[in-house]
């Protein structure tokens, strides 16, 4: 076997220090939000993007090439943490050390620079292409009879001598040829991730909105009890409580949500605003009928499971 060593140019080391610092951020800040937002209810529908970040930043890792590899019948380009690309040595036809940058050639999918170039580029010079390479100089266009290849071995020349006398079909060309046919079995792959991350990135949300749903609210001990379907319960006080009754026809009218979940049913919940009251929190598990709680630091609308006996309750421990 004779192996040749992909190494990184200047260019994709700060691109890939600003993209891990980048996204990494992003992947941790929404815990962050999550612990330290007064308003945690709506900070916790950010958590399911930090797995999809994160996942972003995983895959480009495992995909990216490392090395390439000629062994047996096969050139191999090594990944990461992904299996290999075999190339079949006798399907290459023609072999050629690229003289110039591809400063022209746009990413159709896969990554261009975190953690290197890969996936299915385009170019006018050079057409449909896959690319599997750490620089943007020093390549090598490898042809097939189904793909179109661009690589990034070291040292090139050394790495076009050994793949000519191991090619049994293979030609060294001045020019670029005529663009192979892609095989479609493979382009496939690449549009199995980006609905993958789209499918885990809905369902996380659908999972965090369903989790926090409340379900049941009513008087508990001392205080006023909001149970939710899979988070914990949450709990006002009934000696803060300095207002408590039925929700006034005029404050129904021109509600906003700022952040929260509705459409769950009859059921919302979240940080919501109003003309009549301003900013408040709504815990409702069906539409009607709405009970207005005030404390001495925020307003709440509520939805009791029984409200007469509910509003009297917090009224008599208030009068007491």
């Amino acid at each position: 076997m004779r192996r040749f060593d992909s190494p990184w140019d200047r260019s994709l080391k700060f691109t890939t220090a600003v993209g891990v610092v980048v996204l990494g951020g992003a992947a941790i800040a929404p815990w962050a939000i999550w612990h330290l937002s007064p308003d945690p209810l709506g900070a916790a529908l950010l958590l399911p993007a930090s797995p999809l970040v994160g996942s972003v930043l995983l895959l480009a890792f495992a995909f990216s090439p490392r090395a390439f590899a000629i062994e047996g019948r096969e050139l191999r380009v090594q990944r990461r943490w992904w299996r290999p690309v075999g190339i079949p040595l006798a399907e290459v036809r023609r072999v050629q050390l690229l003289p110039d940058r591809l400063g022209n050639a746009w990413r159709v999918g896969g990554s261009s620079g975190l953690f290197g170039h890969f996936g299915r580029f385009r170019s006018r010079a050079l057409g449909s292409f896959r690319m599997y390479a750490t620089r943007a100089g020093g390549l090598v266009l490898v042809d097939t009879v189904r793909e179109r290849y661009v690589l990034s071995p070291a040292p090139a020349e050394a790495f076009l001598e050994e793949l000519l006398s191991r090619a049994p079909q293979a030609v060294r060309s001045a020019e670029p040829g005529p663009t192979p046919v892609p095989a479609r079995r493979r382009s496939l792959w690449w549009l199995a991730i980006p609905v993958g991350v789209l499918l885990l990135s809905v369902g996380g949300v659908a999972g965090m909105s369903y989790a926090y749903a409340p379900v049941s609210i009513g008087v508990r001990g001392d205080a006023i009890r909001v149970e939710r379907r899979w988070a914990g319960p949450v709990e006002i006080s009934i000696a803060e409580v300095r207002e408590v009754g039925p929700l006034p026809a005029a404050a129904r009218r021109g509600w906003r949500r700022t952040a929260g979940v509705a459409g769950l049913g009859e059921a919302a919940y979240g940080r919501w605003h109003a003309p009549a009251l301003g900013v408040f929190q709504l815990y409702a598990v069906r539409r009607a009928p709405l009970v207005l709680v005030r404390t001495d630091e925020r307003t709440v609308v509520l939805t009791p499971d029984d409200p007469g006996p509910f509003i009297e309750e917090i009224r008599a421990r208030m009068r007491r």
